[in-house]
């Protein structure tokens, strides 16, 4: 799998860690991403995974991987920083 497919799938899974704490309608904005790539993402299935790490009032920390469905191998992992705020409804 190319690395830009693991960064979106780590960036995604990050961001939906943290964005069921914040009320509706809400854009999240991906402030910085810093992404490690352990081996080759190969196989049937890949598995990511978001966890929250902690949560303020507008920013947002959490963490990502990407694994081997199958084995559990880790090929990607992230931690991110994240902006919420409310959406502009008419």
């Amino acid at each position: 799998v190319h690395g830009g497919v693991l960064m979106t799938l780590l960036d995604v899974v990050a961001l939906r860690a943290g964005a069921f704490d914040y009320p509706q309608p809400r854009q999240i904005l991906t402030l910085n991403l810093s992404t490690n790539f352990i081996s080759a993402a190969m196989g049937d299935t890949l598995v990511a995974e978001g966890f929250l790490q902690r949560a303020g009032k507008s920013i947002y920390f959490a963490d990502s991987k990407v694994s081997d469905g199958k084995t559990g191998e880790v090929f990607a992992t992230a931690q991110g920083t994240f902006r919420f705020r409310l959406a502009k409804t008419s």
